[in-house]
């Protein structure tokens, strides 16, 4: 694992534009030269052989170490930039994503319950899925989630 003096060695930050440039000439990277390639939306820097997320480096660069996960803010993950990232956990970095394309209701957290002819509203957190309603609409179970999601996650809470 890189250290924090190593990477300031090799690599300079950009907090504002979240660009990580080249501060030796190592294979193909030359001095100046932005670092990194795109895979998968995430931006990956290799350094000294081993392959890095840049968001990941950014903490390191910032902080001096790296949390167990980091959350993108505005959930585009090549936006690096040190305002758009933040120190999270599962639970936190899995609130701030948008709902699940297989979604049929057009709301976060909200489900038919054919048994009872409504609609369900469900959080979850830290893996434990708590029932938060039945509901005779959807935007009245999507209004319960969204309460839910801001008491639970707070500005963490997309919906």
């Amino acid at each position: 694992m890189i250290t924090q003096n190593r990477l300031r060695e090799v690599l300079d930050y950009d907090p504002k534009s979240g660009k990580f440039t080249w501060l030796i000439t190592s294979g193909r990277a030359f001095v100046g030269q932005e670092a990194g390639t795109l895979c998968n939306g995430y931006v990956r820097i290799k350094v000294e052989g081993r392959s890095y997320r840049a968001h990941r480096l950014a903490f390191l660069y910032m902080t001096g170490k790296i949390p167990v996960q980091v959350d993108h803010k505005d959930m585009n993950r090549s936006n690096n930039s040190w305002g758009n990232l933040r120190d999270a956990n599962n639970t936190l970095n899995n609130a701030n994503r948008k709902k699940q394309p297989n979604n049929t209701s057009g709301y976060k957290g909200v489900s038919w319950f054919s048994p009872r002819n409504k609609w369900r509203a469900l959080i979850t957190k830290n893996g434990k899925t708590k029932h938060l309603g039945l509901f005779n609409t959807a935007e009245l179970a999507a209004q319960a989630y969204e309460i839910a999601a801001t008491t639970e996650f707070g500005e963490y809470a997309r919906v």
